[in-house]
């Protein structure tokens, strides 16, 4: 299937695009911000330093407001048995297994001690994690809030929000990043 010349455009028609305004309570989750996609040397390197560089301005921005940070990561067991199915159609899935350097994030990404680290062996954040949980838990002590209204905010914009919890790509638009660019 071909990708269209105007992406923006397809979405809008296909109706996406919609926008959601920012929560009261924002938290920010950078989402696998592994060394494999920034080192050469891997299979899944992606030339991403732009959007390593907005990361990085991001989490700053974040620790320096107080706003919750989590960070999520992909660890294998060094066969891959952890990710089933998914390890063994997917061959570049070793740079995560035990023992690569590749899994180790990238420089300045990594969640501080007092940071939610959630560690994965699928795509999903959600899947088979505490995530869903911990942001949960962030509705406040009587769990009266709606995480939808928390604005929690996922780096590339694109994650589906069908756990509740919002996505705001405009956000990152509003700062100069574009993840459907």
């Amino acid at each position: 299937m071909p990708v269209p010349d105007d992406l923006a455009a397809d979405y809008a028609t296909a109706g996406f695009g919609g926008e959601l305004t920012p929560g009261t309570r924002p938290a920010l989750i950078l989402v696998d911000p592994a060394r494999a996609y920034v080192d050469p040397g891997c299979s899944l390197y992606a030339g991403v330093d732009e959007p390593v560089r907005a990361m990085r301005v991001l989490l700053a921005a974040a620790r320096g407001a107080g706003i919750p940070v989590v960070v999520t990561e992909v660890r294998l067991r060094a066969d891959g048995a952890d990710a089933g199915h998914f390890f063994r159609k997917s061959g570049g899935l070793v740079a995560f297994c035990e023992g690569s350097p590749f899994a180790d994030f990238i420089e300045g990404l990594a969640p501080n001690a007092n940071e939610f680290r959630v560690t994965k062996s699928y795509p999903s954040a959600f899947f088979g994690t505490t995530l869903h949980s911990y942001l949960t838990a962030f509705n406040g002590p009587n769990h009266d809030q709606d995480p939808g209204d928390k604005g929690y905010i996922f780096l590339d914009g694109l994650h589906p929000n069908d756990t509740g919890h919002r996505v705001i790509a405009e956000h990152f638009r509003s700062l100069g990043y574009d993840p459907l660019q």
